[in-house]
């Protein structure tokens, strides 16, 4: 017989009933320690999203210069910037870290600012000028079945 059976140090669930997860204690005592409660290493960097403006577009071009120029910023990397295959699909594909073409949703990732606080890489992500053109946006499933606008192919 397996040994944890024996000393009964398994934990067994049982329907209706709750098992704490093993950091319960330290959370509910207030010793639970949280990334944010942690000192920063040297050279810590901060990063900041530039995101979509618009529910649908296209992406014309991404100027950074005027956020590279910042006090702190570090660098700014985009859809350009990523070796190899842009695709960040857990099952099927079609799913880019950054934008490179089509703009998908409201806050699509484009690019991302690197800088030494936090508070550096937000402001400098306002000052990343992206040029689109934007384009009317499939909002209900009659438009999309009409445009044959689909998040994934049909199913055959």
């Amino acid at each position: 017989m397996n040994e944890h059976l024996k000393t009964g140090a398994l934990q067994r669930t049982q329907v209706g009933k709750g098992i704490a997860h093993d950091s319960a204690k330290k959370h509910v005592s207030g010793e639970a320690v949280y990334i944010d409660d942690m000192p920063e290493l040297p050279c810590t960097l901060h990063a900041a999203l530039v995101t979509s403006p618009v529910a649908h577009g296209r992406l014309k071009s991404i100027d950074a210069s005027a956020a590279l120029a910042m006090e702190g910023v570090v660098a700014f990397v985009s859809a350009n910037d990523v070796p190899g295959h842009n695709d960040i699909a857990p099952i099927l594909s079609g799913e880019e870290l950054f934008a490179s073409q089509n703009l998908e949703y409201l806050g699509h990732p484009i690019g991302c600012i690197a800088a030494e606080t936090l508070e550096q890489a937000i402001k400098a992500a306002k000052a990343v000028i992206v040029d689109f053109e934007e384009l009317e946006p499939v909002l209900d499933i009659e438009a999309a079945h009409k445009k044959q606008s689909y998040a994934i192919a049909p199913q055959s």
